[in-house]
């Protein structure tokens, strides 16, 4: 796991060095929205919930991001984001009979750190693909027919790798510095522990869909001052300053 996240560290480090080396705006902004669980609990008829059409609405939560934006060149940016989620998946909704019968139900937290490319892809329209490397946490809370359970598997790990793979899109300018965006992400992960069941029930690792709505502006540009004066305001000031006897 210290491999996971110096790899991620470097990777991050890598991508905001060359932002910075473009001496280009900054953007910060937040967004909130729902998570869609995909993994072992729940799902369609299927033996469990690995594909969009799958998905047990009933298990949707909320989930809220930061993130901090800048330029590489024209077409690219780079990205360092955070996001904190709920998770949650539970038996009761699956189509499958035996699945129905397992009861299992599980509740938990998520927070990851990614670092990300946005590329352009339709200029005229703002829409851009979304690419990344992240670091996951996450803790699930699990129970059987009421009861509380260790879920079968090995030891839980409670940290992975995550890609983020998604779309976005520009709604609206607010004004000269802000924007108003949508986001669609999937967070494929390199663990079958996120919803804290694995072995001989589980076929595939455990990916999540985030939907966000988000809020952004922009800052002052790099190594320049937001404070350039115009040429009226220099005369004026040095007409209204104390002259020199």
């Amino acid at each position: 796991m210290k491999t996971k996240l110096k790899n991620l560290t470097l990777t991050i480090i890598f991508i905001f060095f060359f932002s910075q080396k473009s001496k280009a705006q900054i953007e910060i902004g937040f967004g909130k929205g729902a998570l869609l669980y995909l993994g072992d609990l729940g799902g369609s008829p299927n033996s469990a919930a690995y594909h969009l059409w799958d998905l047990d609405y009933q298990s949707i939560r909320g989930m809220g991001q930061a993130f901090i934006r800048m330029p590489i060149n024209k077409n690219t940016k780079a990205r360092l984001n955070f996001a904190f989620a709920s998770i949650a998946g539970n038996d009761k909704f699956a189509g499958d009979h035996e699945i129905r019968e397992r009861g299992i139900q599980m509740e938990g937290k998520i927070a990851q750190l990614a670092g990300c490319i946005n590329v352009n892809l339709i200029h005229k329209h703002d829409i851009y693909g979304i690419v990344g490397i992240g670091y996951l946490l996450y803790s699930p809370i699990s129970t059987q027919n009421g009861k509380s359970t260790v879920l079968s598997g090995s030891i839980l790990k409670n940290s992975c790798v995550s890609i983020p793979l998604g779309i976005g899109f520009k709604i609206a300018n607010l004004n000269k510095n802000s924007k108003i965006a949508f986001e669609i992400v999937t967070h494929y992960v390199n663990s079958d522990m996120v919803d804290g069941l694995a072995g001989p029930t589980s076929f595939s690792n455990d990916n999540f869909i985030s939907v966000t709505m988000n809020y952004s502006v922009y800052l002052s540009d790099f190594g320049k001052s937001n404070f350039k004066r115009t040429n009226k305001e220099i005369i004026a000031e040095m007409k209204n300053s104390p002259q020199l006897e």
